[in-house]
Parts: structure tokens; sequence; C-alpha cells
């Protein structure tokens, strides 16, 4: 008697069930890690963006320039505006 072609395989799990199932899981793992750095991007940048604008997506890019002037006053400025400071205060120590 020949055996059937289209015989049921046996019962039980087999090595392709396996691999399968863990390319599955590896796929999901995937995605999931891929989600969970999104959403920190976006968390973090959020706040960011809401406080600083985003002027950045309509403006040439700018150095910036971040200095404590003598009084020991923060500022930061655009180069342009470095250099206004600069000519408007030549002996100031930066």
């Amino acid at each position: 008697m020949e055996p059937a072609v289209f015989e049921k395989k046996k019962a039980g799990i087999g090595s392709e069930t396996l691999v399968t199932w863990g390319l599955r899981i590896l796929t999901y793992l995937v995605i999931l890690a891929f989600f969970l750095i999104l959403g920190r991007i976006i968390v973090r940048g959020a706040p960011v963006l809401m406080k600083e604008g985003i002027s950045f997506l309509s403006e040439r890019p700018q150095i910036l320039f971040s200095f404590y002037d003598e009084e020991g006053k923060f500022h930061r400025t655009t180069s342009q505006e470095f250099r206004d400071y600069q000519a408007a205060n030549p002996d100031a120590l930066i």
C-alpha cells in the first residue's frame, strides 16, 4: 500500500513551527522597540518644541553662541547678535 500524498502531519510541535513562532515573536519585539524609542523621542521632544517653537523648520540654520558676560549674566544668541554684542562691548571679557 502506497503512503497517501496529502496525509496529515503528526500532531505535535515541529521545528518549523518553533522557528515560525520564534520569528513572529522577534518581529513583534522589534516593532515594540521601535515604538518605545519613538515614544521616548516624542515625550522628551514635545516640551522643547512647545518652549522653543518650530521656527527651525522655516529658518536658515544659525550658529548659537552661549556665554556669560562680565556680570555673570547668561546669553544665548545667534552669530549676528554675538557680533553685535562684541562690537558694542569691545573690552568685555566673555
